[in-house]
């Protein structure tokens, strides 16, 4: 039965693919996928990690992968996760079309952006397909049997001019295709598709105005992106970096909490007295995890990067003692081959219950425990519960794994939320901003 199961497994993970695929395409298309920017170094936290995940899949195929950056090239305030999704589906697509040869990435600085090069050796395009490849669902004709969901080379175009860059290819037939796309400089202008430079108006695709939200925690970004309708949702996780994001989103409002506020509120002013700043106690994911007792919490269908951020902030010296405890056989045996691809040495438990997990917490002691929350007999909150009343296993990062998206109801805004204008704000204006707070307030003695 293997070739059947290995076709089945094949047609899941496409349309598994193709599932997410139309999930980031619908959220652009929204204007509802959220940025979370960052100083980043190109070589190392995008390329560098992308490497690192399609390297293997290059070297099974008996090709060659080089890559070649520019020694000293400036950081970037991007989205690298965003950045990373864009390379690797243009790496992706390099993989699947090249028989012989290899593929090349290259990065340099040209001007006030960087140029990233993604260049194999493969059949090549005809000239007349180019302007087909950015476009969803479309498959060159050279291409038609070929695996992929159409939609990689487009969600990475969007996904860099969301970025205020550009994305181009160059292909001869015969002699392989260059993809070539470009990230701006902090403080450079973005640039269109043409490559003449935009002068006027935010970092952004799309005409929704931007709200710049300053927080640590991306799950809150994402939080707000989902619920804030009509606006762009951009997150920044450092308050350095604000002066060039101001003058790059030129954002309708920025967002605060009440610790930053008076390190950010003079740039604000200083930047415009028509951007009023939002000062409000925005739910930290990660000190509400912490006061469950939970480490970190991970969704299913897991990836790889996010179960590898969170084993680095738990590995030491030595090998690791992991217990997986989850009522599937089959999520537990996926779970211990991503975590065997992380270069370190590890050591597996298994659980298939609460009660057996409790057992050989006791026993082995863990380093971590991946726990499901729906388990037969006693679920997975019962078992933290349990963990942490016990002085021995009290310590143990434990780590969420469940289908169910993080659970919000237990998460609160504080009691105030407060709006600073850096100049007299109009009438009529100032009755508008009142109409909508009064709409939203709700009192329980006025439901009777």
């Amino acid at each position: 039965y293997r070739a059947d199961i290995y076709t089945i497994y094949r047609t899941t993970q496409h349309l598994a693919s193709l599932v997410d695929d139309v999930l980031d395409l619908s959220q652009i298309e929204a204007q509802r996928l959220p940025l979370v920017k960052d100083r980043i170094d190109l070589g190392q936290d995008v390329i560098g990690k992308v490497v690192a995940i399609v390297g293997p899949l290059i070297e099974r195929k008996g090709l060659f992968l080089k890559v070649e950056v520019e020694e000293g090239l400036p950081s970037l305030v991007a989205d690298p996760v965003r950045l990373r999704q864009a390379l690797l589906n243009l790496l992706v697509n390099a993989t699947r079309v090249t028989k012989e040869g290899g593929i090349t990435v290259r990065a340099r600085q040209q001007g006030e952006e960087l140029v990233v090069t993604v260049q194999d050796t493969g059949p090549g395009i005809d000239q007349k397909e180019l302007p087909k490849l950015f476009r969803e669902f479309t498959r060159l004709e050279s291409q038609q049997n070929s695996e992929g969901s159409g939609l990689g080379l487009a969600i990475s175009k969007h996904l860099i001019e969301l970025h205020g860059g550009r994305i181009w290819v160059e292909s001869t037939k015969g002699q392989g295709t260059t993809f070539y796309f470009t990230v701006p400089l902090p403080g450079a202008l973005p640039t269109t598709s043409a490559g003449l430079v935009r002068k006027e108006g935010p970092l952004v695709s799309s005409p929704l105005p931007v709200c710049l939200v300053i927080h640590e925690d991306p799950v809150v970004v994402r939080l707000l992106a989902r619920y804030i309708e009509g606006y762009r949702i951009v997150g920044l996780s450092s308050v350095q970096e604000v002066d060039s994001i101001l003058e790059d989103l030129h954002p309708r409002a920025v967002v605060v909490a009440p610790q930053l506020a008076d390190e950010v509120a003079p740039k604000v002013a200083a930047f415009s007295p028509e951007v009023p700043l939002i000062v409000c106690e925005l739910p930290c994911m990660a000190e509400h995890l912490k006061r469950s007792g939970v480490f970190s919490y991970l969704t299913k269908p897991v990836e790889p990067e996010l179960v590898a951020t969170v084993m680095r902030r738990i590995v030491s010296n030595g090998e690791v003692k992991v217990l997986i405890v989850d009522d599937e056989p089959e999520a537990v045996r996926l779970l211990q081959r991503v975590l065997t691809l992380l270069p370190h040495p590890y050591t597996f438990y298994e659980a298939y219950d609460g009660f057996k997990a409790l057992t050989l917490a006791k026993e082995v002691i863990p380093d971590v425990i991946f726990v499901d929350v729906l388990l037969p007999g006693m679920d997975g909150i019962q078992l933290i519960e349990r963990l942490r009343a016990m002085p021995e296993t009290r310590h143990i990062p434990v780590v969420i794994i469940s289908a169910r998206d993080r659970e919000e109801g237990g998460l609160t805004m504080g009691k105030t939320i407060r709006i600073t204008h850096w100049g007299p704000i109009e009438l009529a204006q100032g009755m508008n901003y009142l109409r909508s707070i009064l709409a939203a307030l709700h009192s329980q003695h006025c439901s009777e």
